[in-house]
C-alpha cells in the first residue's frame, strides 16, 4: 500500500483549522444570541414594570397573554418613527451586531490567511524537494555520485528519496565496477599481446632462416620445426585459456554438478599431465584412500586439476616427486597436491592466482594462466583453493568441495 503520510499532514492541518474556524464562528454566534437575548429581555421587563405602574388593574394573566401573543402588525410602530422591517427598536443591539460582523470577518480572513499560508508552505517545501531531486538526476547526469539522500521519514517525496539514493549507489558501483573493467581490459589486453608477440616473433625468426638458407641442415630444421610446433601449442593453449576464461568472467559456463567419484577426477588428470610428468622425469605419488563422491561437475575439475598438476610438474625437479592426497571431513572433501621444487617467495603468494603472473622460478613456456584458470573454476563450482609454501622446499595446492 502507497504511502500517503505527507498528504494526511497535509489534511490534517487543513481540517483542524477548519474546525477552529467552525469552533469560533459557534461560538460567537452563541455570545452574540445571549447578548441580544439579554437586552431584549431587559427591555420586555421595563416594559411590564411600566404598565403595571400605568394599569394596576392588569392582572399577571393578562400581562403573560400580552407577551405571548403575536397579533401585532407593526402599525403601531409607525407612529412612532419604527419600520418593523427596517428599523431595530433595540440600538444597542446594533452596535453589539456591528462589533460582532467586524470579529467575524477577521476571524474568516485570519483563517483563511492560515489555509493559503499551510498550502504555500507544503507547495513550497514539495517543490524545493523536487528542484532537490532534479539537481540530484543533473548531478548524476554529470557523473558526480556523492550525494547525501538519506532521509527518515516515509511519506511519498522520501521514498522516491530512498528509491534514488539506491539507484545512485548502484550506478556508482557500476561506474566504478565499468573503470576497473576497463583497466583490466587494457592490462589484459596488454598481457596477451605481450603473450602472444614473443612466440609469434620467434616463430617468425625460424620460419625466415629455414626459407632464407635452403641448404640448412636437416637437425637445425628439424630442430626449429619442433621448436615452432612447440611456440604454437603454446598459443593454442593461451588462446583456449582465455576463451574459457572469458566465458566464466561472463557467466556464460554453466555447470551441471553430479556426485562423482573422486578418484576418477585425479586419475583423469594425472593421466592429461603424464607424458609433461614422463619428459620431466617426474613422478606422480597417488596415496587412495576409499572411495568418496563430491558434488560437482567432473569435466570442469578435471580441467582445473590439471592445470594444478601441470603447474607442479613444472615446478618439480628432474626426478622430483608430486603427491596427491585426500582427505574428508563432516564438511569438505579435500584434495592435497604437494611438490618438493623450489617453493613460492612471500611476493609470489600473494600474486600467484593473478593472471598471466609468473613466478621468480617460472619456466621459459610458462604463461602464467593456467593457476587463474583453475582457481575460477574451482570457486565457480561451489570449491575453494588455496595454497601453503616454504621456499626451496616445496608448495601445497589444497582444494575443497563443500558437502
Amino acid at each position: 500500500m502507497e504511502n500517503r503520510t505527507y498528504y494526511k499532514k497535509y489534511l490534517f492541518i487543513i481540517i483542524l483549522i477548519t474546525a477552529l474556524f467552525l469552533g469560533f464562528i459557534l461560538l460567537i454566534s452563541e455570545l452574540e444570541y445571549g447578548h441580544d437575548k439579554k437586552v431584549l429581555n431587559k427591555k420586555v421587563d421595563a416594559i411590564i414594570t411600566e404598565l403595571k405602574t400605568t394599569n394596576p388593574k392588569l392582572t399577571d394573566e393578562q400581562i403573560l397573554e400580552i407577551i405571548e401573543s403575536d397579533k401585532g402588525n407593526g402599525d403601531s410602530l409607525k407612529k412612532y418613527g419604527y419600520d418593523l422591517e427596517r428599523d431595530n427598536l433595540l440600538k444597542e443591539n446594533d452596535n453589539t451586531r456591528h462589533h460582532f460582523t467586524i470579529v467575524f470577518t477577521l476571524t474568516t480572513l485570519g483563517a483563511t490567511s492560515l489555509i493559503i499560508a499551510t498550502f504555500i508552505f507544503y507547495s513550497k517545501k514539495h517543490s524545493n524537494e523536487i528542484d532537490s531531486l532534479i539537481k540530484t538526476l543533473e548531478n548524476i547526469n554529470h557523473h558526480n555520485y556523492d550525494l547525501e539522500l538519506e532521509t527518515t521519514s516515509e511519506d511519498k517525496m522520501s521514498i522516491l528519496k530512498s528509491e534514488l539514493y539506491k539507484t545512485t549507489v548502484m550506478l556508482r558501483e557500476v561506474a566504478m565496477n565499468s573503470e576497473k573493467d576497463k583497466l583490466n581490459l587494457k592490462d589484459t589486453l596488454s598481457d596477451i599481446s605481450h603473450q602472444l608477440k614473443t612466440p609469434l616473433t620467434s616463430i617468425l625468426i625460424m620460419l625466415d632462416d629455414i626459407i632464407n638458407d635452403p641448404s640448412m641442415p636437416e637437425e637445425t630444421r628439424v630442430r626449429f620445426l619442433n621448436n615452432m610446433r612447440r611456440e604454437i601449442i603454446n598459443i593454442n593453449f593461451l588462446v583456449q585459456s582465455i576463451l574459457k576464461l572469458s566465458k566464466l568472467d561472463a557467466n556464460a559456463i554453466e555447470f551441471n554438478p553430479v556426485y562423482t567419484d573422486i578418484q576418477t577426477i585425479i586419475a583423469s588428470s594425472i593421466e592429461n599431465i603424464s607424458a609433461i610428468a614422463d619428459l620431466r622425469n617426474v613422478t606422480i605419488e597417488y596415496s587412495k584412500t576409499k572411495k568418496k563422491k563430491i558434488l560437482c561437475d567432473a569435466t570442469w575439475q578435471i580441467e582445473a586439476l590439471t592445470n594444478i598438476l601441470k603447474n607442479a610438474v613444472e615446478h618439480s625437479p628432474e626426478n622430483g616427486v608430486v603427491k596427491i592426497s585426500e582427505k574428508e571431513n563432516d564438511f569438505y572433501t579435500e584434495i592435497i597436491v604437494t611438490d618438493d621444487g623450489t617453493g613460492l617467495s612471500k611476493k609470489d603468494m600473494r600474486h600467484i592466482f593473478d593472471r598471466f603472473y609468473k613466478g621468480a622460478n617460472a619456466s621459459r613456456d610458462s604463461i602464467g594462466i593456467g593457476l587463474s584458470l583453475a582457481k575460477s573454476i574451482i570457486e565457480k563450482d561451489n570449491g575453494k583453493i588455496s595454497v601453503e609454501s616454504k621456499e626451496l622446499s616445496y608448495t601445497t595446492f589444497k582444494i575443497k568441495y563443500f558437502h
